[in-house]
């Protein structure tokens, strides 16, 4: 078989754009070569790896864990299944630190780091930040520190930590964190049964971690330093609450590309 007639096999099941993923894969080609070389035929050993990709894809897995990397804010990031897949969404966290915060210097420390795709994106475009970036998943932290040499990163402190636990009482001016948000009876969870449930679900409300960052967070914060967290689009009011009981002040919520509140900023003060 082509690569045109493998590529036309795109099943109820399966999309077309990840068959063309997955026959790059096998072909260890970008993806464009599929475009520029649709009369080429496969040899055995590829059109055996590809069966073998696509299996996987049909028995659930996501296509990124089965490719093993991804893009984020343009940059190529390793994944592994001991971390969450980096969503779109979180694009929006990272351009809205990014436009707030034009300090040519600014100590900056992220919560629950996961592949590492907030920090590693921060240190890429702002390298005279300091940054500290902390997980409670060793698995995790080897992710993120495989992406930040891949990305040639230096400004990054990786810390296996639960929150705050294992850090020291320094002050930073930012707390930034995508922090396991989804109630544990949620439905949706049925569609993420691949994904590290550690890093997704956070109690009967999902507000588990989110109260246990925002009310620690004082410690750690600067006078007037900023904290910034994701979370569930219908999670917005209660973050809110949260952040003015603990009195903080110039809480505001930030709409994604879908109009949806993805995203609370508030300030120690």
């Amino acid at each position: 078989m082509n690569i045109k007639q493998i590529c036309s096999q795109a099943s109820a099941t399966i999309e077309r754009v990840d068959i063309e993923l997955l026959l790059a894969k096998a072909l260890n080609q970008p993806r464009v070569y599929l475009y520029t070389h649709p009369e080429q035929s496969l040899a055995s050993t590829e059109l055996e790896l590809f069966n073998k990709l696509l299996r996987r894809r049909e028995q659930g897995e996501p296509v990124v864990y089965i490719l093993g990397e991804t893009e984020f804010y343009s940059l190529k990031f390793y994944i592994s299944p001991g971390v969450l897949i980096p969503r779109p969404e979180t694009e929006l966290l990272v351009e809205l630190v990014l436009e707030k915060f034009k300090l040519q210097k600014l100590s900056v420390l992220e919560l629950g780091t996961g592949s590492g795709v907030i920090a590693v994106t921060l240190a890429k475009n702002r390298p005279d930040w300091t940054i500290t970036a902390t997980d409670i998943s060793e698995t995790a932290l080897e992710v993120a520190r495989k992406n930040a040499d891949f990305n040639g990163i230096h400004n990054i402190n990786f810390i296996k930590s639960h929150w705050y636990e294992n850090l020291d009482q320094t002050r930073v001016e930012l707390i930034i964190s995508n922090p396991p948000y989804i109630p544990e009876e949620d439905p949706h969870l049925r569609d993420l049964s691949f994904e590290p449930q550690l890093a997704l679900v956070s109690g009967k409300e999902g507000m588990d971690d989110i109260r246990a960052i925002i009310s620690g967070a004082k410690a750690y914060l600067k006078p007037d330093g900023w904290i910034l967290l994701e979370h569930g689009y219908d999670q917005a009011d209660q973050v809110q609450s949260c952040f003015l009981e603990n009195h903080y002040t110039e809480v505001k919520t930030e709409k994604d590309l879908s109009g949806l509140s993805r995203m609370t900023i508030a300030k120690n003060g």
